[in-house]
């Protein structure tokens, strides 16, 4: 190789010389040999492979949550959450007193829930909130994906609310406390309209229709005049009693 860069010796340009003179020349197969040694280890695929079905079916169920009640707890929870987004961005946009209006605010936004029954007999547990709503991004990227992390349109918020004096104060995380909902229900309905408040371009009201875990949903648009959102859950069969909502009632009281 020293005679490569030798320019006495060498005549011709360096590419020319260089590729003409010098090949390498390799077997069209390689042998693998790697053995553990003194068969001290075995191979194995040995990453969690979770089965993506059983899953779902563990988030969804009192496994993970303990009992029905839970599917309640996080359908007001949840609304509570986007009410209390609203809320934050009238505050922070209108440059409102927090102390002052939080409360009046509230009084403005209610979480209403309520059971219904239909001519085939099932029952719904029916939860509407005025809240910030959703967007079709934030269905597809955030309410669909469980764990999902917040957005950065919710860590800004949280950071204009700190400058003036409050927490957003968050309690839940889109996608897992969703999951829950399917031990009562084999039918989720959910309405929703993004608040114009929000930084979101998307201000169309949608409707997400989906029946159990791991089922393929189906997305429309639809007319909702006011931001928010509805959830209708049916319930399943044998599951609601006469005093279903009283136990419910009782329980969301001591909760709230």
């Amino acid at each position: 190789c020293q005679d490569i860069f030798n320019s006495e010796k060498i005549n011709t340009p360096l590419t020319k010389r260089f590729h003409k003179e010098y090949k390498w020349t390799l077997q069209s197969y390689i042998s693998k040999t790697i053995e553990p040694l003194n068969n001290q280890y075995e191979f194995i695929e040995g990453y969690f492979r979770p089965k993506i079905a059983k899953v779902l079916e563990l988030l969804g169920g009192e496994q993970l949550y303990g009992n029905t009640n839970s599917a309640v707890r996080e359908l007001i929870q949840n609304a509570f959450d986007a009410t209390r987004i609203q809320i934050a961005y009238e505050i922070v946009k209108t440059d409102l007193d927090y102390n002052e209006w939080a409360l009046k605010l509230g009084e403005k936004y209610p979480v209403k829930i309520k059971f219904e029954k239909d001519e085939n007999n099932n029952y719904w547990l029916i939860c509407e909130d005025k809240g910030i709503g959703m967007s079709k991004r934030i269905i597809t990227d955030y309410l669909l994906v469980t764990g999902a992390s917040k957005s950065n349109e919710i860590s800004e918020l949280e950071r204009e609310c700190r400058k003036k004096g409050f927490e957003l104060e968050r309690t839940g995380q889109f996608g897992i406390g969703v999951l829950s909902y399917f031990m009562i229900a084999d039918q989720i309905i959910f309405t929703t309209k993004r608040s114009e408040l929000s930084s979101e371009e998307d201000h169309e009201a949608w409707q997400f229709t989906v029946h159990g875990i791991g089922d393929f949903g189906e997305l429309k648009k639809v007319n909702k005049p006011i931001h928010g959102t509805e959830i209708k859950l049916r319930l399943k069969k044998g599951l609601f009693e006469e005093d279903s909502y009283q136990k419910w009632e009782e329980y969301l009281g001591d909760y709230i």
